[in-house]
């Protein structure tokens, strides 16, 4: 008998174990399996798209860094290209050298004025090429002759174009000079209808500074500047100034390619992603790994959640209680009077003031008295003057914000100062240029503010020079302003816009107009039209309110 209950509790124990091992393999091996599975894979694919959107990132940013060198030589070609007194030169025959070098000293404009030096001025040379035998060759004057079977005059005439820029390596063919590499912008100089001779400018882009802007970057990834698969420039080697380009081997791992062409010229910007596809800082998703875990853990209790249902109960109870009270909790945050905020700010100031951070305490009052006008609304309307002044705190604040990239100016009429204007409307159109067209843009903007009267009627006025708006979006803009009403206040595009054209078209009985201008990469310019006699036709007295 003994023997018999000792063999059931053998078998016994060997059926629980074989039964826990099946759990354990059901309940969390394979759930672990699965969710691992699922989770790397999901991970995999956002790492990705990450690196995706990083690389596109980066070559944005090469295209505009070379985008704004490449115009800057293209500005220096213009200023030579337009000049009356260069092209009369040119045009001119001479009929000693002696009279050649006395028009040279006569001339107004001295070529070395068209550009200037300096650790980050990338424009290196300029050289004037004209069919003129009767001119000498030498420094930057030159007989269009002595360009013949040199490099980029031969690519500029196959190219066909006025403006060719040509990436180039001299090598031998200039003896007097270096061998090194250059970008060259050729450009025809045929503004003037009457001329007759044939003149070119070449300007060339210094090399070095360029590759040491690019190297500046510190791109995460590597970036090359193609041409075919010739490396013009790149942000890691392939840089020697004096070796021809390197080629591209096909062992670059290119994750993103960009066609981009600029003055007749197709380039190749390729960024290149690491061998090694890592899975990457994990900290980030330290969350999603906890997850992970917690569903781990959680599963095999499942499986014997029936014998605990009420615990399960008690516990969802209790998280609802939880969510109730972070409700609570949050509805009574949302009632918090703004007059906390308003002292906060104050504390803030003074504490500022107090350790000598002077422009600090001035950007928060100024900040406050901001917040404060949102806030408190006594009237609809104020004055010009008012109006004007709470635009130079907010552009003042932004400038803090942005520095150098935001300058402006704000002329306004002594007899429009104390004019009556809804509040926050004028306001509304300077914010909208800092948003929509400052922002968006790398390089410095202006925003110009004029108000004055003119044929009886009040003109206002806001200008920028930021990224600007397509044809399609102006059109688009000019009929909602002019045609809004209430109901467009439900859609998502130019809110505060439209919220400002609605009150200043009410304020005046429906006779304020708006007209705007805009160019993409130029600026936008914007003019609100109000006749003085129909200030305040449609706002409603406060005696008949009473």
């Amino acid at each position: 008998m003994s023997n018999n209950r000792i063999h059931f509790f053998k078998e016994n124990r060997k059926k629980n174990r074989t039964r826990l091992a099946l759990i354990y393999l059901l309940g969390v091996i394979l759930p672990i399996i699965f969710t691992d599975a699922v989770f790397l894979s999901m991970f995999v694919q956002n790492q990705r798209a990450r690196a995706r959107i990083e690389m596109e990132n980066e070559a944005d940013s090469v295209q505009k860094l070379l985008e704004n060198v490449f115009n800057e030589a293209a500005g220096v070609t213009r200023t030579i290209y337009v000049n009356e007194n260069v092209n009369k030169f040119l045009e001119a025959s001479f009929a000693t050298p002696n009279e050649f070098y006395e028009k040279c000293f006569d001339m107004k404009t001295n070529f070395f004025d068209f550009f200037t030096s300096g650790s980050e001025q990338t424009v290196t040379n300029i050289e004037i090429y004209a069919n003129n035998p009767t001119i000498l060759n030498g420094g930057y004057l030159k007989r269009l002759s002595a360009a013949a079977g040199k490099t980029w005059y031969e690519e500029y005439l196959a190219s066909g174009r006025n403006a060719y820029l040509c990436c180039y390596y001299i090598g031998d063919e200039e003896l007097t000079s270096t061998r090194k590499k250059r970008i060259t912008l050729v450009r025809d100089m045929d503004y003037f209808r009457n001329s007759v001779r044939k003149k070119l400018v070449k300007v060339d882009i210094d090399y070095g500074p360029l590759v040491r802007k690019v190297t500046s970057m510190k791109y995460q990834y590597t970036a090359y500047l193609c041409i075919g698969d010739r490396i013009i420039l790149s942000s890691d080697g392939h840089n020697a100034v004096n070796e021809d380009f390197d080629r591209l081997t096909g062992d670059e791992n290119i994750g993103v390619e960009r066609d981009w062409s600029i003055y007749g010229q197709d380039f190749r910007i390729l960024i290149s992603q690491p061998s090694t596809s890592g899975i990457g800082n994990l900290s980030e998703y330290s969350g999603a790994f906890a997850a992970v875990v917690i569903l781990n853990i959680a599963l095999p209790f499942i499986l014997i959640s029936f014998i605990n249902q009420s615990y399960e109960n008690r516990m969802g109870r209790q998280q609802a209680d939880i969510a109730r009270q972070n409700a609570e909790l949050l509805a009574m945050q949302s009632q918090i009077n703004p007059h906390f905020l308003f002292n906060v700010l104050e504390s803030v100031r003074m504490h500022s003031v107090i350790k000598g951070e002077r422009e600090t305490a001035s950007m928060i009052e100024k900040l406050a008295l901001l917040v404060r006008q949102n806030v408190n609304w006594k009237d609809d309307v104020t004055t010009v003057e008012d109006e004007v002044k709470f635009i130079e705190d907010y552009l003042l604040l932004q400038k803090y914000r942005f520095g150098e990239k935001l300058s402006y100016e704000i002329d306004v009429a002594a007899e429009c100062k104390k004019m009556m204007i809804p509040r926050l409307t004028l306001v509304t159109f300077v914010e909208n240029s800092c948003v929509h067209g400052m922002e968006r843009k790398t390089s410095p903007s202006w925003i110009y503010v004029r108000i004055y009267l003119k044929d009886e009627d009040l003109i206002m006025e806001i200008e920028d020079t930021g990224s600007g708006m397509s044809d399609e979006e102006v059109l688009k803009l000019n009929e909602s302003m002019n045609k809004a009403v209430i109901e467009d206040l439900k859609k998502k595009d130019h809110i505060g816009v439209i919220n400002a054209c609605i009150r200043l078209k009410i304020y005046t009985g429906e006779r304020a107009t708006f007209e705007m201008e805009s160019e993409e990469g130029v600026g936008t310019f914007t003019v609100i039209k109000v006749p003085i006699e129909a200030m305040g036709t449609g706002r409603k007295d406060e005696s008949d309110e009473s």
